[in-house]
């Protein structure tokens, strides 16, 4: 016979657990064992456990269960270490995988979901504090993160320009609501969307500019008031800069030109762009078939301008589109990584001065060394959050294709990977780290 969820019992059965157990975490593990014992008699889901003390929790017998602060208390110190998930988008299969992960970065793979959409082929994933979004050509996807890192299909956006997202540096406004997105044909303008609560998209607005093309965005600054573009032509203004006027919506303000850094300076037609720990500076993979290719380009930034500082790091090869597939920063601002031909690089980054040391405190082989060089192996990084451990896939030309994960020692030098295996059959993959709570 199951337990009656009469709430005078229910409140009995607490005031009981308290007045035998202190605040300890091995009483708290206790009290979860109580909990699941419980939830199993009375036919509730266990994966609700994950989230008994939220306010918003929809079931009666849980809900009523943590309405007391101490037991709340109890679970959360119960819980210590967060559950983390990296994603894995794969172009080609429409798929995305999940790996959850605690504060030590090992990965274990979890499962996967297909993208459900006439356009199947993923080319990025986006992060907004609740929702994972991917695109296939035309068609957006919303996804909610359940408490277990698995991934639920929410929405379908159909939009009018369609997203070239391997040009640049996508991102969500840290507000969750909007994000911007080169878009085609002929990369000539960019697009912003907006997603509400419920994961579904509304408020397109495309904007061009007279005379450009080629965009590609950076990243929205770190402040969050706006961002900028690179633009591959020959009217000199190579780089615009974009005011968000309003947080809510994303809409944008008037533009400001720059010809401060020029094309053969810095194009990162498939690269990305990241900001230094104090938004002073930010640094670019310039993989590209323009002049000064293969290389890390540095400056300054500031809401209108930039300037080159240092001198462009050269990453392994020149060669057009072969490297740095993508640059990430260490938590700390330290380093910096680059993901080059063969090897993946690390530098040391002065923090003052924002300049990188061209010298490489360790050469790493990416996940399959010699196999993983062409072009079509666009693929972004991504780090755990407490800075001890990488990760970068290898879509290999003749080896099985692998997911490495790199330890990060405390001098910012990368060990030898653990390698997982991952589908053969696709090109361009990206990884995204989504930290637990």
């Amino acid at each position: 016979m199951g337990i009656s969820t009469d709430v005078s019992f229910i409140n009995q059965i607490q005031i009981l657990f308290q007045e035998l157990f202190p605040r300890t975490k091995r009483n708290a593990i206790s009290f979860r064992i109580l909990l699941g014992i419980l939830c199993v008699s009375t036919n509730c889901k266990l994966p609700e456990l994950n989230a008994t003390c939220d306010p918003n929790s929809k079931n009666f017998f849980l809900s009523s269960l943590v309405t007391n602060s101490q037991i709340c208390f109890n679970l959360n110190s119960g819980n210590s270490d967060p559950l983390n998930t990296l994603y894995l988008v794969d172009r080609a299969n429409g798929l995305i995988y999940f790996y959850n992960t605690g504060n030590d970065g090992v990965l274990t793979p979890i499962g996967s979901i297909p993208t459900p959409s006439a356009n199947p082929a993923p080319m990025f994933a986006l992060w907004n504090g609740k929702h994972l979004v991917t695109n296939g050509v035309n068609s957006f996807r919303s996804f909610l993160r359940n408490p277990d890192g698995s991934l639920t299909f929410k929405n379908d956006y159909t939009s009018t320009n369609i997203p070239v997202f391997m040009q640049g540096s996508s991102a969500f406004h840290s507000s969750g609501k909007f994000f911007y997105y080169t878009t085609s044909p002929s990369v000539a303008s960019f697009s912003k969307l907006q997603i509400d609560e419920s994961g579904t998209f509304f408020g397109e607005v495309n904007t061009t500019e007279p005379n450009r093309f080629w965009y590609v965005l950076s990243p929205i600054h770190p402040t969050q008031n706006y961002f900028m573009t690179f633009h591959k032509d020959s009217l000199g203004i190579t780089r615009i800069f974009y005011p968000i006027s309003d947080l809510n919506t994303g809409t944008l303000g008037v533009s400001t030109n720059s010809n401060t850094i020029t094309q053969g300076d810095l194009y990162p037609e498939n690269g990305n762009c990241v900001y230094s720990l104090n938004a002073n500076f930010m640094y670019c993979a310039n993989i590209t078939n323009q002049t000064n290719a293969g290389r890390i380009v540095q400056f300054a930034v500031t809401p209108t301008t930039n300037t080159l500082i240092g001198t462009s790091i050269l990453v392994q090869s020149v060669d057009s589109f072969q490297s740095p597939k993508s640059v990430v920063l260490h938590p700390s601002g330290n380093y910096i990584y680059a993901y080059g031909n063969t090897n993946i690089y690390a530098y040391s980054v002065d923090q003052t001065t924002g300049i990188i040391n061209p010298a490489p405190i360790s050469v790493t082989p990416t996940p399959g060394g010699t196999s993983c060089p062409t072009n079509v192996n666009i693929s972004r990084m991504a780090i755990h959050p407490k800075g001890n451990m990488l990760y970068a896939v290898c879509v290999a030309n003749t080896a099985t294709n692998q997911l490495g994960s790199y330890p990060i020692r405390s001098n910012g030098q990368l060990s030898s990977p653990s390698l997982l295996p991952i589908p053969n059959n696709t090109n361009s993959m990206t990884l995204l780290f989504v930290e637990g709570k």
